[in-house]
């Protein structure tokens, strides 16, 4: 949607770039697991290629109210919205592939220990972007240009394949303890793109490192 010349991110802009016969599956639930089918608008959670192969979905956090949806198993969807104040969508284990976009419109998603893999993270205000843990992965993954990636003091953010930045900021902060945006896997990994690596805090730069 074009407002006085400004992209407008709403779920109806993810779902139409979900090509058929994608699904639209919303969070139903209040705090609660991913997997539990009692949380979704359908009577399973959405992962595509099932129940019946070729089955794709667009998976919505819209519910109201303060919750966390945690994620600790392997996913992979078409496209995922975060479009909730409240929500915290917490993904400490397993990979959640996302083939097209991860919005976050409103809400937070909380990358803590797992692997985000194939998406284009997009998080427009007020939907924020963090990192809680220590080795979380991205893998394959573009940063939109409304993305700030912040990896505290003392963590380690591992990149696997390539890391794309479109107008994106990935910002090192230390306070003395070694903070690092490392690069893992056999063969060439690469940092692409247009957009900033910041080197913050308030230490030397031999605390903060690219590798």
């Amino acid at each position: 949607m074009l407002l006085a010349g400004v992209l407008v991110w709403s779920a109806a802009n993810i779902a139409a770039q979900t090509p058929d016969p994608a699904v639209d599956v919303h969070w139903i639930g209040g705090s609660g697991d991913w997997t539990d089918p009692a949380n979704w608008s359908t009577d399973f959670y959405p992962r595509n290629d099932h129940p019946e192969p070729g089955d794709r979905y667009h998976a919505i956090i819209d519910a109201g109210g303060d919750y966390t949806v945690a994620l600790d198993a392997s996913v992979a969807i078409d496209n995922l919205t975060i479009d909730a104040p409240g929500a915290t969508l917490r993904h400490t284990g397993g990979t959640l592939s996302v083939a097209q976009t991860l919005a976050v419109l409103q809400g937070e998603y909380d990358l803590a220990g797992g692997r985000l893999s194939d998406a284009r993270l997009a998080t427009p205000e007020p939907g924020s972007f963090s990192i809680s843990a220590s080795h979380s992965v991205l893998r394959d993954v573009t940063l939109d240009s409304t993305v700030e990636a912040l990896i505290p003091n003392g963590f380690i953010l591992r990149v696997e394949n390539d890391l794309t930045l479109d107008n994106a900021t990935v910002r090192l902060f230390s306070t003395g303890s070694t903070t690092r945006l490392r690069f893992y896997g056999g063969g060439e990994q690469h940092l692409l793109g247009t957009g900033q690596v910041v080197f913050d805090g308030t230490t030397g730069s031999d605390t903060r490192a690219l590798v």
